[in-house]
């Protein structure tokens, strides 16, 4: 942080390029798992095309980490670089006005840079909070607290059983953003769900909860552009999240709409990381030589119309 933190945006490019090149060498397991990814994603995408979209990946990944330790010694420039347009404004803070509670949940994903998505909940205009992943040192919880707060009004709720936080949060009139797009085992109440048409483990925690308290979900990824800045991308849903029948059919909802964002950016996804790591026990033949090599099947099994 001391070192690289103070670095601007034309120098972390810079830098980002120095660090690729003298890692990509050691990253070969890290650009295996990227080409699978994208395999899966994008199974006509050309073998040059896919070459490019793997460094470019890395590239970006290296440079959110340069972004990351900037945002740490600098935690106000987050919020001065983030831009929220106004149809964004419009189009997904308003409050609900039939609802009971003023709220509005946003399901955001690891693309761009969701460090700095962070402060979308208050830069609303509304008192927001986020559900956070928690890092063993504490010294590290308490610098990755001020970046997400920024020392506003923004409350951090732990991932670790976040529902009561999260229900708690909205019923208070704060917006609430979570990350739902990585692995939950479903012993801890992950649900077999389709992602880029293959099955993949999810949270139903968002779902569940939107249509219990009825609050509005918008779906929304921080993007980064050239010059260092970011702005934020959404998608809105068909119907409000209490009109959908049930928490499976919203969780595809916004999924369907995840991958909507991430084809706009495919660049800027986390791409790196093991999303389809559970082979239902029930896959066909098939379909099981569609998941990558570090899947592994397990005794969970998928609901039977996911596997057409």
């Amino acid at each position: 942080m001391l070192c690289w933190g103070g670095l601007s945006p034309r120098g972390a490019r810079v830098w980002t390029w120095i660090f690729w090149v003298l890692s990509w060498p050691f990253m070969g397991a890290k650009r295996r798992v990227v080409r699978a990814n994208l395999r899966i994603a994008f199974p006509e995408m050309p073998e040059g095309e896919m070459r490019q979209m793997c460094r470019e990946n890395i590239l970006h990944l290296l440079g959110m980490g340069l972004d990351w330790l900037h945002f740490l010694k600098h935690p106000e420039d987050a919020t001065a670089r983030l831009e929220v347009g106004e149809d964004f404004r419009r189009d997904c803070c308003r409050a609900n006005p039939q609802g009971k509670y003023p709220s509005v949940l946003f399901c955001t994903l690891h693309q761009g840079n969701w460090e700095v998505a962070s402060r979308l909940t208050h830069v609303t205009g509304r008192p927001g909070a986020v559900v956070v992943a928690q890092f063993r040192l504490e010294i590290i919880n308490d610098l990755a607290r001020r970046l997400r707060t920024g020392g506003d009004d923004t409350e951090v709720i732990p991932a670790h059983g976040a529902a009561y936080g999260v229900m708690r949060a909205l019923m208070k009139g704060r917006n609430v953003g979570i990350l739902i797009d990585q692995n939950v085992s479903p012993r801890d109440g992950g649900i077999f769900r389709k992602f880029f048409g293959l099955p993949a483990t999810a949270s139903r925690l968002p779902a569940a909860i939107a249509r219990h308290l009825q609050v509005p979900v918008h779906v929304a990824s921080c993007i980064k552009d050239a010059d260092g800045r970011f702005h934020m991308e959404y998608e809105s849903l068909e119907k409000d999240a209490w009109e959908y029948a049930s928490d499976e059919e919203l969780t595809d909802a916004i999924f369907a709409a995840y991958e909507r964002l991430i084809r706009r950016h495919p660049e800027q996804y986390l791409w790196s990381y093991t999303r389809w790591r559970y082979i239902p026990a029930n896959v066909k033949a098939a379909d099981k030589r569609r998941y990558p090599f570090y899947a592994r099947q397990k005794k969970y099994e998928c609901p039977e119309e996911l596997l057409s």
